[in-house]
């Protein structure tokens, strides 16, 4: 979405020749359109059609800030607002056909451009859905917001009031975790869609079987056979793993669209996995409509694939073989090959059309899947797609020349899923980074915190870094899409580096600070771009809020000092989940419950605390040796000595030891305290009806027990850490201005939705950047040697 172009992704069951798009300034659709453009949708089964429809104005007419503008599509001269291809009501009910898509009495779903003024801005964040999770799913709240907005605007102008971005940051859906149910009605849509003709046989599936001949809940084992790390330690955890394109394919569909829910839900799989998965079915009209209003952009993380995806070099010689005596896992390969393209085509397809242009890495891979449609058999174009896809060509390589990470190898000419948003005149840009194909693994030579194969990644490879952070100087405010935290609760990440070989898989030892050398590359380069940073980040199922002040003299990696240091403040907001809760071993600790406060205990469970907030850190780009820090003769060397970098916590000065070389970065963390909209709300389950009830009473009870439990443990959540189903929002301060050095911004969290999405609470994490106040960063460490 640009002023001079407006891109549309819809899928459809009938073939036509061009499906056209057109923008106007009125809801009715009429007059004369600001902004047309057709493209031929691509057939990628008999009854799947997919494209991305760009619109563009004039060269001298561009779209405007603060304005509302509506949109049609033309399938062969049947309209969005026709019966028959958004709903079937009839005629005669020609107003509620419109309210499938619209608001308000409008006919044409609508949208507005980010505003000029940054006080006017709203994005929404999320990630993480997976349909039989527990409580309410949150994606409808988007919904809620943008209607509410238009029923509530006042005198402001919609265009001014509304959510203008969402951005959806990651794990979409979850092919590693699937309900049995939600597996059947994926397979048997997957073989519609595509095709009776188009059921491929899996390799190495059983006797290369059909996704429909493998039965919902009997995959887990198979899936361990593929190579992945899902069903690790339990294999029922990927009992229902999506394998066919065509599942991936329906998968996005069910989550995005009611239309392919039937009625009722088939009486497959557990029966508590049923009624969660019927309850996220219940609100998928409302994320349909809300997904047609709001310009939205997607990231991918691993779930889209599977759980662990690319996590190290063991999983990836599992998958892609290890260049020696394990080969390639032809049905590991088989499903990334098929996740991936899925992924492309239903992601990225939209948020970088321009790739997707004829002679482009996109419009290549649309033209090897049209022609896989024809022979989904046929490997060697099964191959072509792979390829074009990013699938890796094989292992991780020894590190380049002057690098201590190394990429999977893919082809140079296959599609990028990072990319940069900016709109002229806005004084902030997104940044949307892709840490899960770019990732680096460590050389040999550097010590193992495991062991070489299973040690945690660079989420970011060194090249990764510097493709996908632009360099040069930034705008006022540069927002950064990561998928996991940045910066992350100390007791979490201190858990997964203190593990054996089996938690690898259950904790997901993949955080950026594990790997402390690409931490602070990518930490560097970040300060380099803007001096006012917001990472917004999901991923790890609770949502909150971190800053960090900054100083800088010599950025890691650099060769020398910078002409002068930089004060960089950055802050790290995290939404997560839409509807995957805690669940899991943080669960048990009060971070689920009762969220955390500064210096107090965490949970009698873990018995861990959060022991400064704020917390003050000081690095080094090499090891400081002897001569650096004053060492007592009876002690050892502190271990961050030998580090590189070397860093130390330096909160408590009376335990510093003396340092007398100047340090080159300096930074304090503050953990958020976050702000709640009301006080804790308890609910009281109905009387529990007697043993010889009947069974619909029984089960009654039942359903609105776990209901009150849901909802009795999102209202006992903390407020610092949000650990329920959530939607972020943010939101800058009135007055936020290029012209003012401070900027004042905030995210607030959604939660306790109902089944309509509408949140009964929030909670709020402000906090003001300034890169001028030097009080916000730790005191000098360093002193002159006596």
């Amino acid at each position: 979405m640009t002023e001079q172009s407006v891109t549309v992704w819809v899928a459809m069951k009938s073939p036509i020749g061009q499906v056209t798009l057109a923008v106007y300034t009125n809801p009715e659709g009429t007059g004369t359109a600001v902004a047309t453009g057709g493209r031929a949708p691509v057939r990628l089964g008999d009854n799947l059609y997919l494209v991305a429809v760009t619109a563009r104005t004039p060269e001298s007419a561009p779209l405007q800030a603060g304005r509302v503008y509506y949109y049609t599509l033309d399938f062969g001269g049947r309209k969005l607002t026709d019966q028959g291809v958004v709903s079937n009501l009839p005629d005669d009910k020609e107003k509620e056909r419109f309210k499938v898509l619209a608001y308000g009495g409008d006919k044409l779903p609508s949208f507005a451009l980010p505003p000029v003024e940054l006080a006017r801005l709203r994005i929404l964040h999320g990630s993480c859905r997976k349909t039989h999770a527990p409580g309410f799913d949150a994606m409808p709240t988007v919904d809620h917001l943008i209607r509410r907005s238009r029923e509530e605007m006042g005198p402001d102008p919609w265009a001014l009031v509304r959510p203008h971005l969402l951005l959806l940051t990651g794990d979409q859906f979850y092919a590693d975790d699937v309900s049995d149910v939600m597996l059947a009605l994926a397979t048997d849509a997957g073989d519609v869609l595509l095709g009776k003709a188009w059921a491929e046989p899996l390799p190495g599936a059983a006797g290369n079987k059909k996704p429909a001949e493998l039965a919902p809940g009997q995959r887990g084992q198979l899936t361990l056979n593929a190579g992945f790390t899902s069903a690790v330690p339990n294999v029922a955890t990927a009992k229902s793993h999506l394998m066919g394109f065509g599942e991936f394919a329906a998968m996005y569909l069910f989550g995005w669209s009611d239309t392919l829910w039937p009625a009722d839900a088939p009486a497959i799989g557990d029966p508590t996995e049923r009624e969660r998965t019927w309850a996220m079915r219940g609100s998928v009209d409302a994320v349909r409509r809300a997904l047609a209003n709001v310009i939205v952009y997607t990231a991918h993380d691993d779930h889209e694939v599977t759980d662990d995806w690319n996590l190290n070099r063991e999983w990836c010689y599992r998958v892609y073989g290890d260049g020696d005596k394990r080969p390639p896992n032809p049905l590991g390969r088989r499903i990334v090959t098929n996740a991936m393209s899925a992924m492309a085509v239903f992601q990225s397809w939209g948020n970088v059309p321009g790739r997707f242009d004829p002679g482009q890495p996109g419009d290549l891979l649309l033209t090897a899947l049209a022609a896989r449609a024809l022979k989904p058999a046929d490997q060697p174009t099964i191959d072509t797609v792979a390829r074009l896809a990013g699938v890796p060509l094989g292992p991780p390589p020894a590190p380049p020349p002057g690098s201590l990470t190394a990429e999977l190898p893919r082809d140079a000419g296959a599609l990028r899923y990072d990319y940069v948003l900016t709109w002229p005149g806005r004084p902030f840009e997104v940044i949307v980074t892709d840490p899960r194909t770019r990732r680096g693994y460590v050389a040999g030579d550097v010590p193992p915190l495991v062991n070489l194969n299973l040690d945690p990644p660079a989420v970011l490879s060194d090249a990764a870094i510097d493709e996908q952070i632009p360099a040069g100087a930034g705008p006022y405010v540069t927002l950064v899409v990561l998928g996991g935290p940045l910066l992350g609760v100390p007791w979490i990440e201190e858990r997964q580096l203190t593990h054996d070989e089996q938690a690898v898989w259950t904790d997901d030892a993949e955080a950026p600070a594990l790997r402390q050398r690409s931490f602070h590359r990518l930490i560097g380069r970040l300060a380099r771009r803007s001096h006012r940073i917001i990472v917004l980040s999901g991923d790890v199922h609770y949502g909150f809020g971190i800053q960090a002040s900054i100083w800088m003299n010599r950025p890691y990696g650099d060769p020398g000092p910078l002409p002068a240091p930089r004060r960089v403040d950055l802050v790290q907001y995290t939404a997560s989940a839409l509807k995957h809760q805690g669940e899991g071993w943080r669960s048990t600790a009060t971070l689920h419950t009762d969220g955390y406060n500064a210096g107090a205990a965490l949970g009698g469970v873990l018995g861990t605390t959060l022991q400064h907030n704020p917390d003050d850190w000081a690095g080094w780009g090499e090891a400081l040796t002897g001569r650096d820090v004053r060492v007592p003769w009876y002690a050892n060397r502190p271990p961050f000595m030998r580090d590189t970098p070397a860093r130390a916590n330096v909160t408590d000065r009376s335990a510093l030891l003396d340092i007398y070389r100047p340090e080159d970065w300096r930074y304090r963390l503050r953990y958020l305290p976050g702000a709640r909209s009301a006080p804790p709300i308890r609910i009281t389950p109905r009387e529990q009806p007697p043993p010889d009830a009947p069974a619909e009473v029984q089960l009654a009870y039942q359903k609105d027990t776990a209901t009150v439990i849901d909802e009795d443990a999102a209202n006992r959540t903390g407020k610092e850490i949000v650990g329920v189903n959530n939607l972020g929002e943010i939101r800058f301060a009135a007055g936020s201005d290029p012209s003012s050095i401070p900027l004042s911004v905030s995210q607030i969290l959604y939660w306790a939705v109902d089944a309509t999405g509408a949140p009964s609470q929030q909670t709020a994490y402000p906090v003001t950047l300034d890169p001028t106040d030097d009080t916000n960063v730790p005191p000098q460490v360093w002193k002159a040697r006596p």
